[in-house]
């Protein structure tokens, strides 16, 4: 074989054999130089193992300790309660289902008393929901938000949709705040 050839003027380089980097190729190195070669590549690897198996662990002990989620994460829906009445805010106006660019969110409700229509089906299903906030920020009556809650794993596609009665918020559940407009 010939060697390898490079022109100044066109940088193409010809078949042979050696290396184009300037490094030594490995079919030129001695027995000793690939063991050497090999130990030093090893020793590299252990070096970089040593340094974090004596260093500080970054595992969470996951059931029993939590992460600290950001400000403003985005997760299960919720329907709102007012405090004072113990009934749910949601008027049934739909903005949310409207506002929703998935079209997740089904709504049923029937007339009810003055301008509150009781609703007889509220369903989420968050299989594609991108958990945009959409819908919370479309409703006038701050009655749907979506709080902190992250484990929504489930077996079954049928798990993921959550019904009016899954979706009533409970009093320990951390919400997201709706940010204040500020005209």
């Amino acid at each position: 074989m010939a060697d390898v050839t490079v022109t100044e003027e066109t940088d193409c380089i010809t078949e042979g054999s050696g290396s184009v980097t300037g490094k030594p190729d490995r079919r030129d190195l001695g027995p000793i130089d690939l063991v050497a070669t090999g130990l030093r590549a090893l020793w590299d690897g252990l070096k970089v193992t040593l340094m974090y198996l004596f260093s500080h662990s970054i595992t969470m002990k996951y059931p029993y300790e939590r992460r600290e989620l950001p400000a403003g994460y985005r997760g299960l829906h919720v329907l709102k309660v007012d405090p004072k009445t113990h009934e749910m805010k949601c008027i049934g106006c739909m903005l949310c289902a409207r506002a929703c660019p998935d079209h997740l969110i089904t709504i049923e409700s029937v007339p009810g008393d003055a301008k509150k229509r009781e609703i007889k089906v509220f369903d989420v299903d968050i299989s594609r929901c991108m958990f945009c906030n959409l819908c919370a920020e479309a409703c006038p009556h701050d009655a749907i938000a979506l709080s902190k809650k992250y484990e929504l794993a489930t077996e079954t596609r049928g798990g993921l949709i959550y019904h009016k009665e899954d979706l009533i918020e409970k009093p320990e559940e951390d919400l997201i705040e709706k940010p204040e407009d500020k005209s």
